[in-house]
């Protein structure tokens, strides 16, 4: 095999210690996984509808749960588009509401 033909299986992107064809596996395993999101956003969505619709005031944790999952959702669309290579959640903590909530007052 050539030089050329090895260097490009081992073609890393900076700051990214996985070879480019391992990121394509997580790439489409993580495309997935945001496929998913969307129906759970729905869900959230409908169960706090109701529960807005019944109370009159929105679920709290619900609220704090769909803040991460926006969280989430951002470091999925990062990884994806290559502007971030952290890889997310399983491999990073889940992330949480209390950095939203400094994050929206600043």
């Amino acid at each position: 095999m050539s030089d050329t033909e090895n260097q490009h299986k081992e073609i890393q992107l900076e700051g990214d210690s996985d070879p480019i064809l391992l990121r394509l596996i997580y790439m489409i395993a993580f495309y997935f996984v945001l496929a998913m999101s969307r129906f759970v956003v729905g869900v959230v969505a409908l169960v706090q509808f109701f529960h807005l619709l019944f109370t009159e005031t929105p679920q709290e944790d619900l609220l704090k749960f769909a803040r991460s999952l926006g969280r989430f959702i951002n470091a999925l669309v990062g990884y994806l588009t290559f502007t971030s290579n952290e890889k997310p959640f399983p491999f990073t903590d889940w992330p949480s509401d209390d950095n939203v909530a400094k994050d929206q007052a600043s």
